[in-house]
């Protein structure tokens, strides 16, 4: 015989216990699952391919574009030496943007063509958790080089639209000064949305400046630690470009207004 205290106290005990067995039981095989799960992997080499694809054609329709407008004559009638200080500053931005323009798109043209060629070689690529992770695993100089060239030649050529714009409509005449800002301040508009939301997009850096750095790092990288010679002399003719174009806009010496092209 017990007491009924001593009773009361075992059952209690006993229910406790299977309670916490109930309980632990589920949450246990919870952690269980939880570590022995990963990530499920696919295989995103038909992604990689349509996107270089689908980026070569709008690049392809600025670079024509773009081309056509190099070889503008008619910049609203008149000779360089007719034009106002003002004409003469634009029509030189609009030939540097239209010349910029060209050549990043230019870039962003053959570098995908390039990468999608590139892939034919794949017997196919290592699964991933996305395809974002396989651009930047095995193609992260041509997809850094694709999308900054191509934002970058149609921001270009958004500006060297604008200029021409002005030009053709004789928007810097004091007299239309206020459609002036109309045309800046709507492009502006359209332009900072667009580059506000790029920017959030970019994911593996905060801004299109960020994106720019990777990339000089990586053919710094590719021309003096991967031994590429040609990328050396992209890297020379560039800066020497850079060099030039400062002594161009703002050392150049005063002569014929209709020899200024840049």
């Amino acid at each position: 015989f017990k007491p009924a205290h001593t009773v009361l106290a075992s059952n209690t005990f006993g229910k406790l216990l299977a309670l916490k067995n109930k309980t632990s039981q589920p949450i246990a095989a919870a952690l269980r699952g939880g570590a022995s799960s990963s990530v499920v992997l696919h295989d995103y080499s038909g992604v990689v391919a349509e996107y270089f694809s689908s980026i070569r054609t709008p690049a392809s329709l600025i670079l024509g574009a773009s081309i056509g407008a190099l070889f503008a004559t008619d910049l609203s009638g008149g000779t360089m030496r007719e034009k106002s200080k003002s004409e003469r500053l634009c029509t030189r931005f609009y030939n540097t943007c239209v010349l910029f323009s060209f050549l990043l798109s230019l870039c962003t043209t053959v570098t995908a063509t390039a990468a999608g060629v590139t892939l034919l070689h794949h017997s196919g690529l290592a699964k991933a958790e996305s395809a974002y992770a396989v651009l930047m695993r095995d193609f992260e100089y041509e997809f850094i080089t694709v999308r900054l060239s191509y934002l970058s030649s149609l921001l270009c050529f958004v500006i060297g639209i604008t200029s021409r714009i002005m030009l053709e409509y004789k928007l810097l005449d004091k007299r239309r000064r206020d459609e002036a800002y109309v045309v800046c301040f709507s492009i502006g508009a359209v332009v900072a949305h667009l580059w506000s939301y790029i920017n959030s997009t970019l994911h593996s850096s905060q801004s299109l400046f960020g994106l720019f750095v990777s990339l000089i790092q990586i053919i710094v990288r590719r021309g003096f630690h991967e031994h590429k010679p040609f990328q050396v002399v992209s890297i020379a003719s560039s800066t020497l470009a850079a060099i030039f174009l400062t002594k161009v806009v703002f050392f150049k010496k005063k002569g014929n207004p209709d020899d200024v092209i840049l």
